[in-house]
This record gives structure tokens, sequence and C-alpha cells, in this order.
């Protein structure tokens, strides 16, 4: 313990400590040696955890035990979370768009409910403008919402137009699945319908597809709308939109390990190995990150080409926002318990800690909830 006792020691916590941030900060003004700071933060990290185990904890009776030992655990949850973070983001990928030497079809999908005919105009303007051979891709409406005036705009742009009658089943992926019953593209391209194409959407990610292996092709989700944490707090473009982080370094660092998944939009799947698996999942709510597990677990690929590709709408009130992350974590953890990454067949090594560490992150409620309430 004397040799502990010295590495804990005020005068080393702060020599240690100071050094390490100091060389983190210069790291991160240089924007250089992601990996170096990464491993100086969870030294930090796991140091800080082996000092609150040794000499914090309190054991003078159970109940304090007991309660020291609660919060611990909490703040063990997000070490956890940073070693996730830090396997995920150890080594992006830094691709370029393919170029394309054949033009297969493509099926372009927006879904829309019951959204503003506007916005679903903008997508649809975007769709049709695509800088790729005009006979070779169409661009389909899937409404469910029953509109007839989202018809005749379909109409009027040239577009198809699909609606279904049992709205109810599936949601979004059973719309999906509907329409792939009436179209014939060898590649599907969805997006939501706030999700405007950059007119060279299809040109850019279309090549990696002449690749037969790969089934998946996603690009960043970026918004031009504040979100509710940069409106309200006031902080604009001085702090970054709360999922820049996923998109821009953890899909990248998952490209590495072939577990970069399909995010729901802006994004391109291969109509063959996607029938292979029944379409979209409609076992839980998040068909997207559930369809990609599944390819994945075929020996498919998927390409993450970290360009923005496309530009979209973040809710704008605390109600959308709540609403959204509830459906996220309700269907990642309906992952975990109908068909578990850890144990799926077909999964290699590094896709089981990937799709783990994305439904691991929807946990972190009960953490945080228990840091905020300790005394």
């Amino acid at each position: 313990m004397t040799i502990l006792n010295a590495f804990f020691s005020t005068p080393i916590a702060f020599g240690l400590s100071g050094l390490a941030l100091f060389a983190i900060g210069i790291l991160i003004k240089q924007n250089r040696s992601r990996k170096l700071m990464l491993t100086l933060s969870l030294f930090l990290y796991a140091r800080y955890m082996v000092w609150r185990l040794l000499y914090t904890i309190p054991t003078d009776d159970p109940a304090s035990l007991a309660l020291g030992s609660v919060v611990y655990l909490a703040e063990l949850y997000g070490l956890c979370q940073f070693c996730f973070f830090s396997y995920q983001s150890w080594s992006p990928t830094e691709r370029t768009p393919a170029p394309i030497t054949t033009y297969p079809t493509v099926d372009i999908m927006v879904t829309v409910v019951d959204e503003p005919l506007t916005i679903l105009r903008q997508t649809l303007l975007s769709c049709v403008a695509q800088e790729y051979p005009r006979d070779r891709f169409t661009v389909y409406v899937l409404d469910d919402g029953h509109r007839d005036e989202a018809k005749q705009l379909a109409s009027s742009l040239g577009c198809e137009y699909i609606r279904r009658q049992d709205r109810p089943r599936h949601a979004k992926a059973g719309n999906l699945n509907h329409a792939l019953q009436l179209s014939h593209g060898e590649l599907v391209a969805i997006f939501d319908v706030d999700h405007i194409p950059a007119r060279t959407f299809l040109k850019e990610t279309v090549g990696f597809f002449d690749d037969p292996k790969v089934a998946i092709v996603q690009t960043p989700h970026h918004f031009y709308n504040p979100d509710i944490f940069q409106r309200n707090l006031r902080v604009g473009e001085e702090v970054k939109n709360e999922q820049a982080l996923f998109f821009r370094s953890l899909q990248a660092g998952r490209d590495t390990h072939n577990s970069a998944f399909f995010a729901g939009s802006s994004g391109l799947l291969r109509r063959k190995p996607l029938m292979e698996i029944g379409g979209f999942q409609t076992q839980t709510i998040t068909e997207d990150i559930h369809t990609s597990m599944n390819l994945h677990a075929r020996g498919y690929r998927s390409c993450y080409l970290n360009k923005v590709l496309s530009a979209g709408l973040m809710p704008e009130t605390f109600d959308g926002y709540l609403k959204q992350r509830k459906r996220w974590a309700m269907g990642c953890i309906q992952v975990l318990l109908r068909d578990n990454p850890l144990t799926k067949r077909g999964l290699s090594l590094a896709q089981r800690i990937d799709y783990f560490g994305s439904i691991f992150y929807f946990f972190f409620g009960f953490p945080r909830l228990i840091c905020l309430v300790a005394p």
C-alpha cells in the first residue's frame, strides 16, 4: 500500500493530472494524435476510479457502504462507456467517394406522414435533381398520411406515389417494406422527409456498391437548424450539434470494424441482401440498427462516407427531442432482449463490441440520476 499511497498522494495526483491535461489540451488544439489523447484520458479516468475504490467508499456501517457502492457503480458505468467510445473512435476511416463504373438502378424513397408539404417539396426537388442518369433512378413518396395533396405534389414533380392501407403496422419499417414490394431498383436510397440530399448524393455514394459484398453505404446526418441545447443555451455554432460526435467520429471509427450502420436516412442499401433478411426488421422499433446488424451477421459489408451530402431538421421542441430519444432507447433495448449482439451468430468480435456499445449507451439514465441525487 505504501507505493499506492505515494501514487495517489496529492502532489503526485496534481502533477500527473496536470501534465496529462496539458498534453490533452495541446493535442486538441493541434487536432492531432487521437490515440494518444484517448490513452491519456483513459489513464486519468481509470486512475480516478481506482482512487475512488481504495480511498473514498465509506465502510463505517452497512448503509454507508451500500450507498457508497451504488454511487461508485454509477461512476463505473461512465468508465465502461468511455471504453466503448475509445474503442469505436480509435482509428476512424477516411474514405473518399468511389468512382462509378456502372450505373445500377436506384429507388429513392422519401417517407412522410403528416409533415408540411413545403418540407416534402424541398426534399423531392433535390431528389429529382440528382447528377445521375435520369433513367436509372426513380423517386418514390411513401405516404403514411394518406393525403391527396401529397399525391398531387409527387405527380407534379415526376415522382411515384405509394400509400398503404395498414398504416398502423410496423410504422416506418412497414412503410418501407410495403414499398420494396412495389419497386425494383438494385439499390434503395432512403431519406426522411426533412433530409434534403445534395445533387451529388448518388454520384458520390453509388460507386461503393461495385464491391458485391457491400450492402450499406451511410453518410452523416447534418442539421441546418440548431438543436434544443444550441438554441436554449444561445451558443449557436460555438458548440457542435449533439449528434455530430456520433456521425463524424463514432460512425467513422465503427467503419474500421465493418460495423457502421444504416442510420434511418441519408443512406443506401442493396436490395438483394436486404430481401434475403426479410426486408427492414420489424421486431424492434429501431429498424435501422437492427437491419444493419442482420446484414453484418450475414457477412455483408458497410461503408461510411464521412462527408455531408444531406441536410435535415433537428427536433425543435423538448417534447420532440424526448420522443425521438425514447424511441431510440426502447428500440435498442428491444434489440438487446430479442437479438442480442453478444450472442448473435455471424458477427465478428469487433462488431459485437460496437453493437453492444451502442445499446449500452442508452442505460445512462440510471447512473446520471444516481450521480445527481448522491450527496
